[in-house]
């Protein structure tokens, strides 16, 4: 009998978290709707409205294809330049050991400064617009593996 609930089983504890998110995501919708009067979207309506998009629905004049591609086309270019300038620095800083010794504490440094941090340094540099976003994607540190 247990071999025959036991498929059941995974499948609840697997399903479960996702309708408790979707319940409470529900819950919050309706309470910030009703008691705050802001409308917030529910499950359903965010579906519904991705649905529409996926079938070609506009946002801003533009598609959701169009601007998930602008979205990769940014992130591309921001990654495109940090991996070229990286490689470069990196290969100057391994050939020449008083241009290493003299940027490494600068480097370490650099390191230290959350992503979060850079944006209002990006803002006064180019402004709203691409090349902040680019800058960002740039100089977004690595995620570090967690041990």
């Amino acid at each position: 009998m247990d071999r025959f609930f036991r498929p059941w089983r995974q499948l609840i504890l697997g399903v479960s978290p996702i309708l408790l998110i979707l319940s409470v995501w529900q819950a919050v919708a309706l309470v910030a709707t009703h008691v705050r009067g802001v409308p917030f979207p529910t499950p359903l309506s965010t579906a519904i409205r991705l649905g529409s998009l996926l079938a070609g629905a506009t946002i801003l004049d533009h598609s959701l294809f169009r601007h998930t591609f602008g979205s990769l086309l940014r992130w591309s270019s921001g990654f495109v330049v940090a991996t070229l300038t990286g490689i470069a620095f990196g290969i100057a800083m391994g050939r020449n050991r008083i241009l290493s010794r003299i940027t490494r504490p600068g480097v370490y440094v650099l390191q230290l400064v959350p992503g979060l941090a850079w944006i209002p340094v990006a803002l006064l540099l180019f402004g709203v617009g691409e090349r902040t976003t680019a800058f960002m994607i740039c100089g977004s540190p690595p995620s570090r593996p967690s041990s």
